[in-house]
């Protein structure tokens, strides 16, 4: 038997891979950094709830029931288990513990991109010094073309779970006309701003929450009294919130990154118009001409139509849930134990 642990990094990795756990051969724990630069696993719940849940690690706990991910005393013996981190999560532990971690028999290590594997963000600068480790046994990615570069395997569209989002998807009066939400990094900067100055000049109620990268950023903030700027990231429960009250949400993508990001799965989950930098969107499953629209810069914007309140039905079914990505990464592993027995 073999079971199957998804390590997320945060709440949202959490929301978006929670289908996984329809099926018992799989399951989800949270890792994420503390204050203190120390790897908390759980750090909200007692580790006697954790290891009742997982049955599968044992942890050395430490006063501030901190919990090191490395520092287990031992697995079960009768069962096999692949571990799977997705991004963040892995970019959090040093390489000699996920390197222990993959000496156990019974244990094989995978690695889930969420992100372009040449994005800027320290998590994609952490993970392209992991990528190549020798512990892992498979590496996979939702970049069409990091798999080809890289030989990566590529999941297609399988990782957003719509079925235990905490926020109600429902129809709300659009209190926003366009909502924008992320981190000034990845050389979008300039469009990004330049994108909301003309949403003022075009009298659009814009919405755009930026992440400072930097103390700079954070110095030089420009429409300051207009654009909501945070330190950190927000909360994906607020994202949530703020995209049900909008009428359409854009999508700016970072330079180098080819593929959808995760606003292209919530415009069709929450049926709200999408305006993208995406030049691959017109290829996408359930793209429709009248609901997204494509954009180089500014000039090629119908600011109208973003105003233009429609009734909208993608016919969006939760197909791209992340249980078909875990039964693949399952199917995966099978064929790989059965190609070793069968070389026995």
């Amino acid at each position: 038997m073999t079971k199957y642990i998804f390590f997320v990094p945060d709440k949202l990795a959490k929301y978006l891979f929670a289908d996984i756990t329809l099926d018992d051969d799989f399951d989800i724990l949270c890792i994420r950094k503390s204050l203190f630069g120390k790897v908390l696993i759980g750090s909200r719940s007692p580790i006697e709830k954790l290891l009742k849940k997982l049955k599968v690690l044992d942890y050395f706990k430490n006063k501030n029931f901190c919990y090191e991910l490395g520092k287990y005393k031992k697995l079960s013996s009768n069962k096999n288990y692949v571990f799977v981190f997705v991004a963040g999560a892995a970019s959090v532990l040093p390489s000699t513990m996920l390197e222990k971690i993959s000496e156990k028999k019974n244990v094989k290590l995978a690695l889930l991109l969420m992100d372009s594997f040449h994005a800027s963000s320290p998590t994609a600068i952490r993970l392209r010094e992991l990528c190549f480790k020798s512990f892992w046994e498979k590496i996979y990615t939702f970049d069409k073309d990091d798999s080809e570069e890289f030989c990566f395997k590529n999941i297609g569209l399988y990782y957003y779970s719509a079925s235990k989002l905490p926020v109600q998807i429902k129809e709300t009066n659009n209190q926003s006309d366009v909502f924008f939400v992320g981190g000034l990094k990845g050389d979008r900067e300039n469009l990004i701003l330049s994108l909301f100055e003309e949403c003022e000049k075009q009298e659009l109620n814009a919405d755009f929450v930026l992440s400072c990268m930097n103390n700079e950023q954070w110095r030089n903030r420009k429409f300051a009294k207009k654009i909501t700027y945070i330190r950190r990231w927000l909360p994906y429960q607020k994202v949530l919130k703020r995209m049900s009250n909008t009428n359409c949400i854009i999508e700016v993508l970072q330079k180098k990154q080819h593929t959808q990001s995760i606003r292209y799965f919530e415009a069709l989950v929450f049926n709200k118009k999408l305006l993208t930098n995406n030049p691959n969107i017109f290829s996408l499953p359930f793209y429709n001409s009248q609901y997204m629209r494509y954009f180089e810069n500014v000039n090629d914007i119908d600011f109208k139509w973003l105003k233009d309140r429609e009734k909208i039905n993608y016919g969006y079914n939760n197909e791209f849930s992340s249980i078909c990505l875990a039964k693949m990464i399952k199917a995966d592993f099978e064929k790989l134990n059965n190609r070793k027995y069968a070389m026995i």
